[in-house]
């Protein structure tokens, strides 16, 4: 949360300065700052608070109270937006897969207000060359500065690929939830927005079919429901393996059961339980999964063997508070089926907050990308093609009554239970 307490500032502050400054930063081939912008985005976060979210104004000179508020972050994003746009260093993201494809990875893988009193920003634009055309904000105003994922799950600009993960000491695919996430659950997730972002030709057919179909058919506004499994485990991280080889106790840490999940989601996407006939995935290799797909419909008419190998190529995660916690996930989906193959890039963003023990909303963005071989891929230049957004509610299954004192019990892929 933002720090609480008034928050003198000086300066000129509103859309029409942050607009103006844009206009100065391209005329001079200037650059802003990630400063700079955080400057912008929390100086009118703290007048927009004091005023509250009706968008009254304070008048000049008078103090902002930083209180803090969803509404506020989306309004000053907007205000900075002409910024960020000119900072080729942040990501230019859009936001917003197929129903089928955002939700059979999306669990498997895994208050900023608008201020218009006086703002610490300089009114002059330097000459060219210069760094920065703001003044250096006060430590009051970066109490929080908007981070990589945060700043990605909100931006309505366009989103670039993350790009394969690279090192020495990380798998991409080991993601370390908070414990609060532990245990069995029941999920609802409802998909609220489609965007082709670059225009509908960089989108197939099929996508664009799927986002505009019925609800009761998987379109916008349907819910699919299924269940998702976090379990404790003693991760193979350089920290444990240090711990180990000195002869201490290695930390325990809260996982996703990849294959459980993946099975469930993609089992609800596809409309039946068992489309999924099996899934390969070994925690020791946290970077590939392999699905295999029945070969029986529902009315139990054939199907030709089909195949999907999911390679994890990025992941990672940020916890901007102790209730939230942000994950983002660039997977290649390789498909086969009779002679086809498909190969799909995409990235999924889920941010989690915990409004109770044993309650969790979620946002969750899937975000599609050409791959080299499409012939509009150097026209895409890496920018997202396709979004979709959903909203997630996640309520936790209550531990069994034999389990006395534990709050929650999860099922392991090596079929142990485990309470806490």
């Amino acid at each position: 949360m933002l720090a609480q307490g008034a928050v003198h500032v000086t300066g000129s502050c509103g859309s029409a300065a942050c607009n103006q400054h844009a206009a100065n930063f391209k005329q001079q081939a200037l650059r802003p700052t990630p400063r700079t912008i955080r400057a912008c985005i929390s100086a009118h976060e703290r007048c927009h608070s004091s005023s509250g979210s009706s968008g009254g104004m304070p008048q000049p000179g008078q103090a902002c109270t930083a209180t803090g508020g969803q509404a506020g972050r989306v309004a000053a994003l907007d205000v900075a937006k002409p910024l960020i746009n000119h900072h080729p260093s942040l990501p230019s993201d859009s936001l917003n897969l197929s129903r089928r494809h955002a939700l059979s990875s999306a669990l498997a893988t895994t208050a900023v207000f608008l201020c218009t009193t006086p703002a610490a920003w300089a009114a002059d634009v330097p000459s060219p060359g210069s760094e920065s055309v703001l003044v250096e904000p006060s430590a009051t105003m970066l109490t929080e500065p908007l981070t990589g994922l945060a700043l990605r799950m909100i931006t309505e600009d366009d989103l670039r690929s993350p790009g394969n993960m690279v090192s020495l000491w990380e798998k991409p695919g080991t993601i370390l939830n908070p414990r609060w996430l532990f245990g069995e659950w029941a999920v609802a997730s409802t998909f609220t927005k489609f965007r082709a972002p670059l225009g509908d030709r960089f989108v197939g057919a099929g996508l664009l079919a799927a986002a505009q179909a019925p609800v009761d058919q998987g379109g916008l506004g349907s819910t699919l429901q299924f269940q998702a499994r976090f379990y404790s485990t003693l991760p193979d991280t350089l920290s444990n393996q240090f711990k180990f080889a000195v002869g201490m106790l290695p930390s325990d840490a809260i996982i996703a059961d990849r294959a459980f999940n993946l099975e469930q989601a993609t089992d609800a996407a596809l409309g039946y339980a068992g489309a999924v006939a099996n899934i390969s995935y070994d925690t020791r290799a946290p970077d590939k999964l392999t699905v295999e797909y029945a070969r029986l419909s529902p009315d139990m008419r054939p199907l030709p063997p089909r195949l999907s190998e999911i390679y994890i190529l990025n992941s990672q995660s940020e916890a901007p508070s102790e209730d939230t916690f942000i994950t983002s996930e660039l997977f290649r989906q390789v498909s086969t089926g009779g002679q086809s193959v498909a190969v799909q890039d995409y990235e999924v963003l889920t941010s989690f907050t915990q409004v109770q023990p044993g309650v969790v909303t979620a946002r969750q963005r899937t975000v599609m990308y050409l791959q080299p071989n499409d012939p509009l891929f150097f026209q895409a230049f890496g920018r997202a093609t396709a979004v979709s957004d959903y909203q997630l509610s996640l309520t936790r299954a209550p531990a069994p009554e034999d389990a006395l004192g534990a709050i929650a019990c999860a099922h392991t892929p090596k079929g142990y239970i485990q309470c806490l």
